[in-house]
């Protein structure tokens, strides 16, 4: 019996030491991942911090592109509704600047820079506000470019030195957020390594102590009791552990599958963009041969019985005919808006001169019969579609002699150069003519399909030809604007740049588009179907 206690005995003081080692290993494994979690949650917020910083930066420096949008617009439109942008971005950008100064105050250089950037948009604002009271809402483009091109360079120097600084504010920032997000990273791994290792060290306590248990059941049922007891606590500590565990896997899942979820939306996006791309192509082009049939059978119809029937049958075959021309220009038009995307030439220098006197030439008859007097400047050469360039002037040209008054039409093309931050190098071509004008309302109306302001009565076509000039700009990069007064005239103007955009930057607008081509496509298949009723 002694020698029995004395093994209880030597056995307890074991047991306690053994089991004294290992919790403390174990609290002390439990207070090194608190601290981890501790820099981890510190880390986390800095990242946020800087994240906040980086997003005021931009929109601070939108509040400048606006300020000089405004500005550039004033001086190119004349309206005073453009200084509007120019208030706004100057209210936004002292909002903005005053964000900023809050979210640094720890970081006197980023201040310091703060401060410059202040004191160069006031010279900025001290160089456009001359050139704003210069140019008068009554002067022509052309008087306003000549008053303000002196002023131009020191605009684009201030307003370069503005966002010169504001750029080395944005990567002082960027640089201070890669270094927390690796310090992120470093603290992340090293959490999870040592829950790694306080999970493993748990289960391996867990199944040391159960071996002791059954150890000390045999020999005392006290023994077995203490030893339950902590084996029932250090399980608690696993359970607690495996569930931070879980949170954190759960918490990369959900990442993972939000990134997986973008990456199906963005592909949805282009293959449905791709396919509303070739829908037009492919219904116009099979609509074609049976169409074809129809029209043939009616015009037949009309030679051989019209004046042989009563004035109702000559009537329903002059409306067959009628409809079956209207289909056929329709399918023809719908064919070319959807040949801009799919059949474009690739790009090549272009001179424009030539382009220009290629459509002179096509259109010479329309010119002679309605006496149009044409006046031109020398226009740049460009890299380009010389097709497409070429359907875009005899769209516009046509449309002068078409859409006028009573007087022979008057009508004049246009170059200026134009060179600023945002567009980079390129030239705004403007086609100006005399006629009756277009309604302010009706601006962005007469670039969508099938959007006609007179009736075909007044004017033959089918409404489609300044959406393929609206496409065929953008194809190249550039953008379409109209101006005009009722009864003195409209000028269409589109910039195009210097050498055109990359494929895939002209790629990244795919949800307009595709809201683009949904809407056209809807109106196709209505106009097709009003035209066949």
């Amino acid at each position: 019996m002694p020698q029995t206690s004395a093994s209880l005995n030597n056995l307890s003081r074991n047991l306690v030491r053994y089991f004294s080692a290992m919790l403390l290993a174990l609290l002390v494994l439990l207070s090194f991942a608190l601290w981890n979690f501790h820099r981890l949650g510190e880390a986390d917020g800095w990242k946020a911090h800087t994240y906040q910083l980086l997003l005021e930066s931009q929109l601070l420096e939108e509040s400048l592109f606006f300020m000089d949008n405004g500005v550039r617009g004033y001086i190119v439109s004349g309206k005073p509704s453009e200084l509007t942008a120019f208030e706004d971005g100057k209210r936004t950008f002292r909002e903005h600047l005053k964000e900023l100064q809050r979210l640094a105050a720890d970081n006197p250089e980023q201040l310091r820079r703060l401060q410059e950037a202040s004191q160069q948009k006031d010279i900025y604002l001290q160089v456009v506000t001359p050139i704003i009271a210069t140019r008068l809402p009554s002067d022509s483009l052309q008087q306003a470019v000549l008053k303000t091109s002196g002023s131009a360079l020191a605009r684009r120097k201030a307003l370069e030195d503005v966002r010169s600084i504001l750029g080395v504010f944005s990567d002082t920032e960027k640089a201070l957020l890669a270094g927390r997000i690796e310090a992120q990273d470093r603290w992340r791994t090293l959490t999870e390594a040592t829950l790694w290792i306080g999970s493993v060290f748990s289960v391996l306590l867990t199944l040391f102590l159960s071996t002791v248990s059954v150890r000390a059941v045999r020999e005392s049922g006290s023994a077995y009791a203490r030893l339950r007891e902590s084996n029932f606590q250090l399980e608690s500590s696993n359970s607690q552990l495996k569930m931070t565990k879980e949170g954190l896997e759960s918490e990369v899942g959900q990442r993972r599958a939000a990134e997986e979820k973008l990456q199906r939306a963005v592909a949805e996006l282009k293959r449905s963009n791709a396919e509303l791309e070739q829908f037009a192509y492919v219904a116009s082009h099979d609509l074609q041969e049976p169409l074809r049939a129809v029209a043939g059978c009616v015009q037949v119809l009309k030679r051989r019985y019209e004046g042989k029937l009563d004035e109702r049958a000559d009537q329903f075959i002059g409306h067959a005919v009628d409809g079956a021309q209207r289909m056929q220009n329709l399918i023809q038009d719908l064919l070319a808006y959807s040949r801009v995307g799919t059949k474009g030439k690739p790009f090549a220098d272009v001179a424009l001169d030539s382009v220009v006197d290629g459509v002179m030439q096509s259109l010479s008859t329309a010119i002679d019969e309605s006496k149009a007097q044409i006046e031109r400047v020398p226009l740049p050469s460009i890299c380009g579609d010389a097709g497409q360039l070429g359907q875009v002037f005899q769209n516009l040209i046509s449309n002068a002699i078409k859409f006028r008054g009573e007087a022979p039409p008057h009508i004049k093309i246009g170059c200026l150069p134009w060179d600023d931050s945002t567009h980079g190098k390129g030239w705004t071509i403007s086609v100006s003519d005399r006629g009756p004008g277009i309604e302010p309302q009706y601006f962005e109306r007469i670039f969508v399909m099938f959007q006609r302001l007179h009736t075909r009565a007044e004017y033959p076509g089918t409404g489609i030809g300044l959406a393929i000039v609206k496409k065929i700009i953008e194809r190249h990069g550039g953008r379409i604007w109209v101006e005009s007064l009722v009864g003195q005239g409209t000028t269409f103007s589109f910039y195009l740049p210097e050498s055109p955009p990359d494929l895939q930057e002209r790629m990244s607008d795919d949800t307009q588009s595709v809201v683009e081509s949904e809407i056209n496509v809807e109106k196709a298949e209505r106009s097709v179907a009003h035209v066949g009723s």
